[in-house]
């Protein structure tokens, strides 16, 4: 049902990249084809937070690092042979820590979490073809991937649906798959008629839910116990469905950010973030809903940019970041990638305040007319406010003296031009900062590809 190394209790976990402690050693055993891994530790347990809107998983298990050693029945693997799984990125750390940073505020006068907002604005009951209609309907009526002179020999159910897709598909893009059809512990093949393998979605004893070989006659989903509170498996199929999408190299749009963190979740269950990465730029395009949830969810958004490392999502969040950045937030707690690229941005956008702000003491020389307009635009400047957060002060001078000709005014008017840049690329609306819902922020954010919080020359991750 789940991969090698997914039966670790999220309770029993330690903080580790995110955190400060180091993870507890394992030993890896198996048993009539399970595995599981068993924490030789006598660490606390440490409570979390409810996983809030990204609660629903395949597993709530999680992975020890690259590094460490595991046993089984036949063979030691160290660092030298990790196989393709790579365990360490198969796990659900990246989302505990993600909530436990964005929740866990000792403020209680603090803004709301971007992710509890992403759940109010989000509704559970996703239209299921509300976003792209080549998405299946119907339940009942299987849905088929085609590839030029393939057919298909894989069957998938998860929940209600029902997949046919293609093995040579799936192992291209997906180490999960790749290292499990055909695997040695799951026997002979058992799929009936076309399908060579088949699948089936499988709910687990803590409330989540994964895929193992279907047994004849099982139908999906076989139960061990009911879904957690509050969890629908429609959103799952979905979710899962637009995956698959993504490695046929099929259009499709995501509804918001609670389905952007769903498909996040299950290509990173799956082993393919990269393939599902890559889709992103031209799902970006078809899902205005998703990026109009982006300004009031951007630090949620950030972090899920960094998990799927997509540079135009990333970028796309940091202006929003910036651009409401009122000091040191608890949400960067444990990313030290991320409190470098917030910082490198916010202060080049500093660096053009700076500027622009000599160019205006200059221009005061001029006397006249340029002092009155100085004076009328600060009449709405608050004392309480940072500096970074009064661009309707620029946009007036802005507005004022753009296309003025008086000698010595063309300095400034470009100053103000670089100073109120827009760089939203996904934002289609045309805002302007200094103006309506961007009254106090500045858009002009921007970060170099070598600043960027991964690796990237990595193609796998």
């Amino acid at each position: 049902m789940r991969p090698p190394g997914c039966n670790r209790s999220r309770s029993e976990r330690k903080e580790t990249e995110y955190g400060v402690a180091s993870p507890p050693k394992y030993s890896f055993n198996t048993t009539m084809s399970r595995f599981s891994f068993i924490d030789n530790s006598t660490s606390p347990k440490v409570n979390r937070p409810s996983l809030d809107c990204l609660h629903r998983r395949p597993s709530t298990q999680r992975h020890p690092e690259p590094g460490k050693q595991f046993t089984t029945s036949s063979t030691t693997m160290t660092d030298a042979k990790v196989p393709p799984l790579e365990f360490a990125k198969m796990n659900l750390a990246f989302y505990v820590d993600l909530i436990s940073a964005l929740e866990n505020d000792d403020d209680p006068e603090s803004a709301t979490s971007p992710v509890a907002t992403a759940k109010r604005i989000t509704s559970f009951n996703m239209s299921r073809n509300g976003s792209w209609s080549q998405i299946s309907g119907s339940s009942g009526v299987p849905k088929a991937f085609t590839a030029p002179g393939m057919k298909t020999d894989v069957r998938i159910r998860v929940f209600e649906r029902e997949f046919h897709v293609h093995s040579v598909v799936l192992r291209l893009y997906s180490a999960f798959f790749r290292t499990f059809l055909d695997s040695a512990d799951k026997g002979p093949v058992t799929g009936e008629g076309q399908f060579r393998y088949d699948y089936v979605s499988v709910i687990d004893p803590d409330g989540g839910w994964g895929l193992e070989v279907a047994k004849p006659g099982v139908q999906s989903p076989a139960v061990l116990s009911p879904l957690k509170e509050g969890m629908e498996s429609s959103t799952d199929e979905i979710a899962f469905e637009k995956l698959l999408c993504a490695m046929y190299h099929k259009k499709y749009s995501i509804t918001g950010l609670r389905e952007l963190s769903d498909m996040t979740r299950l290509a990173d269950f799956y082993c393919c973030l990269p393939t599902f990465s890559s889709s992103l730029y031209s799902a970006l395009w078809h899902s205005p809903a998703l990026i109009a949830e982006i300004p009031s969810n951007s630090n949620s958004t950030l972090i899920l940019a960094q998990k799927l490392r997509h540079p135009l999502l990333f970028r796309e969040a940091l202006v929003h970041v910036v651009c409401q950045w009122k000091g040191y937030s608890h949400f960067l707690e444990g990313h030290y990638g991320l409190v470098c690229a917030v910082t490198s941005a916010y202060n080049r956008v500093c660096e053009r305040l700076l500027a622009a702000n000599q160019e205006i003491f200059i221009a005061m020389q001029l006397g006249g007319q340029v002092k009155v307009d100085i004076s009328a635009a600060t009449s709405g400047l608050e004392r309480e406010e940072i500096p970074t957060q009064n661009a309707h002060f620029y946009r007036h001078l802005y507005n004022q003296w753009e296309g003025e000709q008086e000698d010595g005014m063309q300095n400034v008017v470009e100053a103000l031009r670089v100073l109120l840049e827009n760089n939203l690329a996904l934002d289609r609306k045309g805002g302007l900062a200094g103006e309506d819902e961007y009254k106090n922020g500045f858009l002009c954010a921007e970060i170099s590809d070598s600043e960027l919080p991964w690796n990237l020359e990595e193609e796998d991750w």
